[in-house]
């Protein structure tokens, strides 16, 4: 996917400094996996986001931030630029930068999570009708029968 395409679905790339490096903080469906993988959670499920409290469940929140820093490389593996040892350590992520992270965190899944439909965007495609009904009702006018909505059965029309 080019990184225009990209950035339209998921927004732009967000970034957050640990450690004295930039890193990316995403979540396609691969990082969500293994960050289910680790901890039994979903992050489809919004009341797991509630359990992502870095003084709660540093376990869960450290989790899904390695998890969020996974990117594929262009042989098709992923790699962290952390393992979960290394995010553990104090000096890594503490209380000088736990906030920026779990902030950067929310943003990258806000931005990588299904948006719900807007209420006008709902009755838009409300009103737009599948083409095969359309061309299924456009065909039968015309051959001289249409369904009888009461019924269920064709009745010919005069």
């Amino acid at each position: 996917m080019t990184d225009l395409i990209s950035e339209e679905i998921t927004g732009a790339a967000v970034t957050v400094s640990i450690a004295g490096r930039e890193c990316v903080v995403s979540y396609p469906l691969h990082n969500i996996l293994l960050f289910k993988k680790q901890t039994g959670l979903s992050l489809f499920i919004a009341g797991s986001w509630d359990k992502l409290d870095f003084e709660e469940d540093s376990e869960a929140w450290t989790a899904s931030l390695w998890a969020g820093l996974h990117v594929r490389q262009a042989d098709g593996s992923w790699t962290s630029p952390f393992t979960l040892e290394q995010l553990n350590r104090p000096d890594v992520i503490g209380l000088h930068n736990a906030v920026s992270v779990h902030n950067a965190m929310f943003r990258a899944l806000t931005n990588w999570m299904p948006r719900k439909k807007t209420r006008s965007e709902a009755d838009a495609s409300a009103d737009e009708e599948p083409a095969e009904k359309k061309n299924l009702r456009e065909t039968s006018a015309e051959s001289g029968s249409a369904l009888n909505a009461g019924s269920g059965s064709a009745e010919m029309s005069s």
